[in-house]
């Protein structure tokens, strides 16, 4: 596992630096973030699944290697560089984990998709849009709510063949 982490500590520094000084050099010319955004399109992007969240939590705060002062770095000023960070987190786990600062980093953005239902218990994401008796409704495998910062941001989704 460290291995691993060593090697895609490695591979996500080197991408990052790199897309840094593209982004600082554009930040110096008042490019807008549109423009800088475009420009880090260019570069191949990074996706990061990660399938336990509060265990991974646990693993960077508790390894022996410095590893979350790295990743909140990532997280916090990485916004335009084309790194996606994806992780899947049980509502009932969301509470021993939300005192980490990396978990806050990562649910401040306020998007994701909340799947299996019962909405109004989830309290990452804002479902005051959908309708008080949806909100505790158990929704079948791959069945979701998307969310985001406006109320119309919330769409109910369907991911085919979830359950295969």
């Amino acid at each position: 596992m460290f291995s691993m982490w060593i090697q895609m500590r490695k591979s996500l520094t080197i991408s990052t630096n790199c897309r840094n000084k593209i982004k600082n050099a554009m930040v110096n010319e008042d490019k807008e973030e549109e423009e800088i955004f475009k420009r880090l399109s260019e570069e191949t992007p990074i996706f990061i699944f990660i399938s336990d969240f509060a265990w991974f939590l646990n693993t960077v705060y508790e390894s022996e290697f410095e590893m979350s002062g790295f990743l909140e770095n990532i997280i916090e000023k990485g916004r335009l560089h084309n790194i996606y960070f994806f992780a899947n987190i049980k509502m009932e786990d969301a509470s021993d984990a939300s005192f980490r600062d990396l978990y806050e980093l990562f649910v401040a953005h306020k998007a994701g998709i909340h799947f299996g239902g019962n909405v109004g218990e989830n309290r990452i994401f804002n479902y005051d849009s959908v309708p008080y008796q949806e909100q505790s409704e158990v929704l079948k495998p791959g069945i979701g709510y998307t969310a985001g910062v406006m109320p119309q941001d919330v769409k109910k989704i369907v991911i085919p063949l979830a359950r295969r």
